[in-house]
């Protein structure tokens, strides 16, 4: 995700992580925060960027609730995208 900093008038680039997990997957949603928490510590892989990250649970019963919570995320980035995009022409 591109954010725009309108004071120092620059690109910055905002790494941005969405999981979905079934309601009963709460161990590999800890494993999930671990991780970004272990990669934004690490100042070799990122020097000033931290990585943000949204999580979803879904019923583990309804496949198409993954789907539908995919596309929304695409949707809401896909947006946020477009809103910056028109931000940087003024």
């Amino acid at each position: 995700e591109l954010l725009f900093n309108a004071y120092h008038r620059k690109q910055i680039l905002v790494p941005q992580l969405s999981a979905i997990f079934d309601e009963s997957s709460r161990k590999d949603d800890e494993v999930f925060r671990l991780a970004v928490a272990d990669l934004n510590l690490n100042n070799e892989i990122l020097e000033t960027e931290k990585i943000t990250f949204s999580v979803e649970f879904v019923d583990g019963n309804n496949p198409f609730q993954a789907v539908q919570e995919g596309r929304n995320k695409i949707r809401q980035k896909c947006s946020k995208r477009t809103i910056s995009s028109v931000e940087e022409g003024s």
